[in-house]
């Protein structure tokens, strides 16, 4: 059997030489057309990679509900009201005010919880606000000494020089002073 298949590859090596150069030079067309339509693989990540890269959420973070609001600030009370036992008379007072102050926020805790979270939301938006500011003030003073520096490459002494030719022509004879042109 192997001489069968030997002596069919020997009588007909040009027709397969020429079908083999044929399925190459196919193969390469098609792949020609194929490319600009290949789509790469997409890059298979761990979960744990993907938890780490990427950015905080606010919807991650545990949101403080109304009943956790109430139990932290019973537990501050209780804190305060220690520390009120143990206090100076002038520390009382203070103290006092803060007991009372958390008393109406436990009566009343879902405007309380709603007025500390605009109180953090305005905390967080005066800091970046902050923050922008210097960013603000850099940008103004490097356009400031870029406008120096633009003033200081003008050539003040060969700008006066044309001037004063020009408008002593010009005028009737009489030289006029360029203001900026050192004398």
């Amino acid at each position: 059997m192997l001489d069968t298949v030997l002596g069919f590859l020997s009588d007909y090596t040009n027709e397969l030489g020429g079908a083999g150069g044929l399925v190459a030079v196919l193969l390469f067309i098609w792949a020609i057309l194929k490319w600009p339509f290949k789509r790469d693989k997409p890059t298979q990540l761990a979960p744990e990679t993907i938890d780490q890269i990427k950015p905080p959420q606010a919807k991650d973070g545990p949101a403080l509900t109304v009943a956790e609001y109430i139990r932290l600030r019973r537990a501050l009370k209780a804190d305060l009201e220690q520390d009120l036992a143990e206090a100076d008379d002038a520390e009382k007072a203070q103290l006092r005010a803060r007991i009372a102050e958390l008393e109406s926020q436990i009566a009343n805790p879902d405007e309380a919880l709603a007025e500390a979270r605009k109180r953090i939301a305005d905390d967080i938006f005066a800091e970046i606000k902050a923050r922008n500011e210097l960013t603000v003030q850099e940008t103004a003073r490097a356009a400031h000494g870029r406008g120096e520096v633009a003033e200081a490459e003008v050539r003040w002494q060969d700008a006066a020089l044309p001037a004063t030719r020009s408008s002593g022509r010009a005028g009737g004879g009489r030289l006029h002073h360029c203001p900026r042109a050192p004398r």
